[in-house]
């Protein structure tokens, strides 16, 4: 696969698929906020094992909370000119990709060296929405924490809308830095895709019979 396949593998099949699938999970009248997390965080694996690349040593490596957290941490935080990915990649993480895809909802994070002790979720629609009924006045905004006085968890929200936009300015992002990639006739950002790619195309060993 060259430059102009690589950028159209992320413009036409990665982006579109998810628009096409994802999209209906967020922009609904109902939207289905697990399944809208949950298909983006996995989308994210993905993209980032194409972005950092393999070593070729073990195929369980080939996709890493590492890769994952970083990519949100560097890719998606540009993408979206900051917005707290950078701060709370690993958070955003633990809490809403390890919950969601392995136990269904979101997690509750404890730790006694934080005041308040706990971290907990909040999923939203919208990048700023009021705080629902029961937990105060004010604004509950995307990846800015909110804290109830007298209360022991912080709330980390996620609005499901700016976590579909932002990876998606992710994806066009990388597929930018191929393009330029291709014009300065480099190829480190290809080798790494490469990487992945071809052993994505390779069958996994099994002791399954059939």
């Amino acid at each position: 696969m060259d430059h102009a396949a690589a950028v159209a593998h992320l413009r036409k099949e990665v982006a579109n698929t998810a628009r096409a699938e994802t999209g209906r999970l967020v922009t609904t009248g109902e939207p289905a906020f697990f399944g809208a997390v949950r298909a983006v965080m996995s989308d994210l694996d993905y993209v980032a094992a194409l972005y950092y690349g393999w070593n070729g040593a073990r195929r369980d490596q080939l996709a890493t909370k590492k890769k994952t957290v970083r990519f949100i941490r560097e890719v998606v935080n540009d993408a979206a000119a900051g917005q707290g990915y950078d701060r709370w990649a690993s958070h955003l993480y633990e809490l809403y990709r390890t919950g969601v895809v392995h136990l269904r909802a979101p997690k509750i994070l404890s730790n006694a060296d934080n005041d308040p002790p706990k971290l907990g979720w909040l999923l939203m629609q919208q990048r700023a929405e009021p705080l629902p009924a029961g937990l105060g006045p004010g604004q509950a905004q995307h990846l800015r924490p909110a804290h109830r006085k007298g209360h022991d968890t912080l709330l980390l929200p996620l609005a499901i809308d700016a976590l579909f936009e932002d990876y998606l300015a992710a994806v066009d992002l990388f597929a930018n830095g191929l393009q330029d990639e291709a014009a300065a006739d480099e190829t480190p950002m290809l080798d790494r895709w490469r990487q992945t790619a071809d052993a994505l195309c390779d069958p996994d060993p099994s002791q399954l019979q059939w």
